[in-house]
């Protein structure tokens, strides 16, 4: 086993999906910045072109005095779905989308290590092993010169959140809270304090041309240091490819573990029709202004998606929001169609978290079926451990029940529960 291997197996477990030249290289960093040393003119840590690094200093063996022995250092590594309504009944199966690789346009040729002094392995223990969380993905700014594409912009922001919220290891600030930083005139170190995260995603993206192509870059919180940066590129029907890439690299680079779970939720990335694509956002879009008439417009969106692919389970779980929300303000009519949709999301895409979610606060507030509503949430909490609605509903669910110490227990993380849409009318 080479030495790189060692240190592989020492800092990170077996099932830890991360860049070790890459997470390296940025542990030395930290190092440096820490001993106040520079690549430029070492004084303690030694770049050696082609082989690695090379600590320049004298180590001293620490000593327990009560037993005047060197001190041992150790490093520590089948939900059938109804008929639905009749304007979406009718609709049948017209194709299937396969998966489709995806080649990231941008790639780094990887450094060879040849060797790390003792000292800097134990400094890299405990600057490289611990994740940053949580984490905040700023809105990606919309490069295009058309401001209606404002909301593929926007979009790209969603995929990436929802991505990275799919990584248990990972705590990710939901959309709500960082929208209001689009623009905004303030430092990373600002924005990252009033959200309380270790670290911030920034970026932007461009779609021009059937090609699409997206920066993103982290920087620490703190210091305001950019730690990763990357451009990728693809065809428009290979964007959600490309996000799965993304959050890859993103988790890489922040030294999250990945389970299997993880990995085979990151895997499901496919090959899209872009038109059809395009209506699921601006559905979101609209969905995302928060108002009935918004509500309205996003409902139709997404069944003019569902006319073009039957069969997408994001487009039926869009369908059961918009009516869930449209049902919450008022039009109780629409409760019966955002039942059928959310049904039919789960029987078509049964790991998808959101359509759970939308069926347990139907469950719940609308059928009073306590039992099946929490069954639901929790189902939803399970797979998408990091979706806010799904605690925000099931938050909701606890107070109205009295359950008020339960939620206090159950909610540590508040950037996980933002307060839904639908909490206002309710």
């Amino acid at each position: 086993m080479s030495l790189r291997d060692e240190i592989r197996e020492k800092l990170w477990a077996a099932d830890t999906f991360v860049d070790v030249d890459r997470s390296l290289g940025t542990a030395i960093n930290k190092i440096r910045a820490a001993l106040r040393d520079s690549a430029e003119e070492p004084q303690f840590i030694e770049t050696l072109p082609k082989r690695g690094y090379r600590f320049n200093w004298k180590i001293a063996t620490s000593i327990d005095p009560a037993a005047e022995q060197p001190v041992n250092l150790h490093l520590k590594s089948n939900v059938a779905a109804p008929t639905g309504p009749a304007t979406v009944a009718s609709l049948v199966p017209s194709h299937s989308l396969e998966q489709i690789p995806f080649r990231r346009s941008l790639s780094f040729a990887p450094r060879r290590l040849a060797g790390v002094a003792a000292l800097a392995v134990l400094l890299l223990a405990s600057a490289a092993s611990a994740p940053i969380r949580p984490l905040a993905v700023l809105p990606l700014d919309n490069l295009s010169s058309n401001s209606d594409e404002m909301y593929f912009a926007d979009g790209m922001t969603d995929e990436l959140i929802t991505n990275l919220a799919k990584i248990t290891s990972l705590r990710v600030i939901s959309r709500t809270p960082v929208m209001r930083y689009r623009s905004a005139h303030k430092s990373v170190p600002e924005i990252a304090r009033e959200l309380g995260v270790d670290a911030i995603v920034e970026g932007t993206v461009l779609r021009n041309g059937g090609r699409v192509r997206i920066t993103a870059q982290l920087i620490d919180g703190a210091s305001d240091r950019h730690l990763w940066a990357e451009e990728y590129e693809c065809g428009a029907q290979d964007v959600l490819t490309m996000q799965s890439d993304i959050t890859r690299d993103i988790a890489s680079s922040v030294n999250a573990r990945l389970t299997a779970a993880d990995r085979v939720a990151l895997a499901r990335s496919r090959q899209i029709d872009p038109e059809v694509e395009d209506l699921y956002w601006k559905g979101i879009y609209h969905f995302n202004k928060t108002t009935v008439p918004d509500f309205q417009r996003s409902r139709d969106f997404f069944e003019r998606m569902l006319q073009k692919d039957p069969q997408n389970a994001r487009a039926w779980t869009g369908v059961a929001m918009s009516n869930l929300h449209l049902g919450a303000w008022g039009d109780l009519s629409r409760i019966p169609f955002a039942k059928a949709a959310a049904l039919k999301a789960i029987e078509l895409d049964d790991s998808l978290a959101e359509p759970h979610a939308e069926l347990g606060m139907l469950s719940f507030h609308f059928e009073w079926n306590i039992t099946e509503g929490e069954r639901q949430l929790r189902r939803a909490i399970e797979l998408n451990p990091n979706y806010y609605r799904a605690h925000s509903y099931y938050l909701i669910m606890l107070a109205q029940l009295g359950r008020s110490d339960e939620a206090q227990n159950n909610f540590e993380r508040p950037e996980r529960w933002t307060p839904p849409l639908l909490s206002a009318p309710l």
